[in-house]
């Protein structure tokens, strides 16, 4: 079980009930971190689980930064529309971070679905 002793929550109660409701819902539903990367992103940060990256991210800032460093190299393409595919995909989150397309960062970054 996730101790929320070591994560700084506003005075609601709402976190640590959600999570008695369903952890790993609750986990994946909160952004994390110095960069807020939502937790349902955790697979393409490489962690096998929600509960391993909200672990490293609550340990430093290094986990922090190394979580975002994954994020940007595994985040998948987006279809320019989903609806029409026929248009074909966006360029990806690294991509866009090598060539410094700021428009495509953002767009990659706050997930465009």
């Amino acid at each position: 079980m996730f101790d929320f002793s070591v994560v700084e929550f506003s005075k609601s109660r709402f976190p640590e009930v959600t999570y008695r409701l369903d952890p790993d819902a609750a986990l994946q539903s909160a952004s994390w971190g110095i960069f807020q990367i939502l937790g349902a992103n955790y697979a393409c940060r490489g962690y096998k689980n929600v509960n391993e990256m909200v672990e490293i991210m609550c340990v430093n800032e290094k986990g922090q930064l190394e979580a975002l460093a994954n994020f940007i190299r595994h985040k998948p393409r987006a279809w320019k529309n989903p609806k029409n595919k026929a248009l074909g995909k966006e360029i990806s989150l690294w991509d866009a971070v090598k060539t410094k397309n700021w428009q495509e960062i953002a767009f990659n970054f706050n997930d465009p679905k």
